[in-house]
């Protein structure tokens, strides 16, 4: 399965720019076929024919997706939207005028791929800016790096690309006061640097004045640092010292020479400074009590006004989490499948992979849309952890009326019913079709399109499959979040990945990549087990991986299940492998599916080199 990137595009007032910024995407992401993309705009309040344009790139391309918000909330908001609202593997931030070229993804996909999950564009150059307002940017970064314990880099922006674990990690940051540069550095992860030269802005004016970049800039300082604080104490014990030196001075005067009614000046300006003083550090702690008070109010970043082809991940604060697994451990029991999150989850996409060519076999069988198959799975068997799809290998809740095979009990509405069970996961999937196919409440089903799964989800609720009320808008969610509904189209199936699923043992995950199949070794996995799940030859499998068929698997080890090929996948093409710690040429090898002897001839080494932390290695 495809890599998803998501695209994050915060735009506010430019529609003169958009249409040039989704030509300049398209051209960029052609040439990156390898990955699926999701094109996300974020329209923060504009007040032009910005969403206007969105509507229709929308409508023309099913990619691109949009959030509107309510009103202008600024970019730290509506950035915090588009991470809230992508759903990719990573997503790329990039500005709505045309300053951020959009070819630099591809390098920074490349980093990626190589295992770093924060990729970041710094600045050659800013361009065209005055020289005020560059020696006071210069001013902020040093000022900020001096007084933060968290660097925050120079000449460095939003445009970046952020593995899925970094987007989650901002996710959970949700304060008022936001300064996003700040918070890249804070929650930490491999950070690799590119850079790139910024272009000049093509339409249109920067809609940040010299006002709002320092407000911007006292934002990063006191959200990431107590250095203002620190200063108003040490400027206060210093004014203290010298008034009290002052006050001995004063005192030995007057005892030696009298007390002269001269010094009103000195007076003046004394407590003019003081008073000055006095009201900086009054100012300083408002500042700081300003944002405690924004805090407290927890009101939302943002607000949004539509959305579309997208849905946004539910999202839990620790607390909440705490109180959630706390709910869970005492009542694991009682949980049903049916109460599964409608935020993105990798157990759920797993299951989808692994099931999906079953579900698109039965729907060309039986006609029943793979989407509902696999949402009804997902749904009822949580994702294949249910007891009945565990140990019965029953993923849809189907009871036992008539079944004069295996059963397994269980409890559902009432304790201790009947439920079939199967000997394998395929036997479950063509009983569920069946069973809609040939029941006779289900019949009016099948005279709607096979792609209307709201109508199905719908339908069977209305039919009294199940009991719950959301069941329907359960499963219409998990179609629409997971986009399901593109198996639905679907003329043909993976028949290797279908024939999978009528084992009767645990099953692996099986994935594709390179022309081949591969599956991640378990632990006590061995070429014979791995073989007698799949039913192939379990010497074959150790020669596809060049290994003596009685080897000693390891846990995570990558498994190829076909021969693999003389050259890494098309994305590699004229990029190489930079050797890390650890490495061997087997161990990379594997990694991109290449022979080993091919590896090594492309590279034109001798079989009995050893590979140095540095090394450059040619993929094809």
């Amino acid at each position: 399965m495809q890599k998803k990137v998501s695209i994050i595009v915060p735009a506010y007032n430019e529609e003169a720019s958009l249409p040039a910024l989704y030509s300049s995407l398209c051209t960029t992401l052609s040439e990156l076929d390898q990955y699926d993309f999701e094109l996300l705009f974020v329209n923060d309040g504009s007040h032009d024919g910005s969403q206007a344009i969105l509507e229709r790139l929308a409508a023309e391309d099913h990619r691109v997706a949009y959030v509107e918000l309510s009103r202008n909330f600024g970019k730290e908001a509506a950035m915090l939207a588009g991470f809230d609202y992508a759903s990719g593997d990573c997503a790329v931030i990039i500005d709505a005028d045309l300053q951020h070229p959009p070819k630099v993804i591809a390098e920074m996909l490349a980093w990626w791929e190589q295992g770093y999950e924060d990729v970041y564009a710094r600045r050659r150059t800013r361009g065209k800016e005055s020289w005020l307002r560059r020696r006071l940017t210069m001013a902020f970064y040093h000022i900020l790096a001096r007084s933060s314990r968290y660097e925050v880099l120079q000449n460095v922006g939003d445009f970046r690309l952020l593995d899925r674990k970094c987007i989650d990690a901002l996710r959970q940051l949700r304060e008022t006061e936001r300064y996003t540069k700040g918070l890249y550095s804070w929650i930490g992860f491999r950070k690799r640097e590119i850079c790139f030269d910024q272009e000049e802005r093509r339409y249109g004016q920067s809609h940040w004045s010299l006002w709002q970049l320092g407000g911007l800039a006292l934002e990063g300082i006191v959200s990431f640092s107590t250095a203002p604080l620190r200063l108003a104490t040490i400027v206060g014990f210093i004014t203290g010292i010298g008034a009290f030196v002052y006050m001995v001075y004063t005192f030995i005067k007057a005892v030696l020479y009298g007390d002269p009614v001269a010094g009103y000046p000195t007076l003046i300006c004394v407590m003019l400074f003081l008073g000055s003083v006095q009201l900086i550090c009054l100012g300083i702690l408002g500042e700081y009590l300003g944002r405690i008070f924004n805090e407290s109010k927890r009101r939302p970043n943002y607000v949004q006004r539509s959305t579309f082809n997208v849905q946004r991940p539910a999202f839990l604060s620790p607390l909440s989490l705490f109180y959630f697994f706390v709910f869970l451990f005492f009542n694991f029991a009682n949980v049903s499948p049916l109460c599964a999150q409608s935020t993105w989850n990798a157990r759920y996409q797993q299951y989808i992979d692994q099931y999906k060519d079953c579900a698109i076999e039965q729907m060309i069988k039986w006609k029943v849309p793979a989407s509902i198959t696999l949402a009804q799975g997902l749904l009822e068997s949580g994702a294949g952890q249910s007891r009945l799809a565990a140990k019965g290998n029953n993923h849809f809740g189907i009871k036992c009326h008539g079944w004069q095979k295996a059963t397994i009990m269980s409890d559902d509405e009432t304790k201790n019913e009947c439920f079939r069970a199967y000997d394998s996961p395929y036997e479950s999937f063509e009983d569920h079709s069946r069973f809609l196919a040939t029941g006779q409440r289900y019949k009016s089903l099948f005279a709607l399109k096979i792609t209307d799964y709201r109508g199905w989800a719908k339908g069977l609720k209305a039919a009294g499959y199940a009991t719950n009320p959301q069941y329907a808008n359960r499963l219409i969610e998990l179609i629409q979040l997971y986009k399901l509904y593109n198996y639905d189209k679907a003329k043909k199936y993976d028949h290797f990945l279908y024939d999978h699923t009528k084992s009767s043992q645990p099953l692996h995950l099986i994935k594709t990549y390179n022309k081949n199949y591969y599956l991640i070794a378990r632990r006590g996995d061995t070429f014979r087990s791995i073989g007698s799940e799949l039913d192939i030859s379990y010497k074959k499998i150790a020669s596809y991986n060049e290994r003596n068929r009685d080897d000693i698997l390891k846990e995570g080890e990558i498994v190829w299940l076909k021969k693999k090929q003389k050259k890494a996948a098309r994305e590699y093409k004229g990029r190489k492998h930079y050797v890390r710690a650890g490495e061997s040429m087997y161990s990379i090898a594997q990694k991109y599916g290449i022979r080993l002897k091919s590896l090594y001839k492309m590279n034109h080494l001798d079989p009995d080199y050893t590979i140095q932390v540095g090394d450059q290695l040619k993929l094809r």
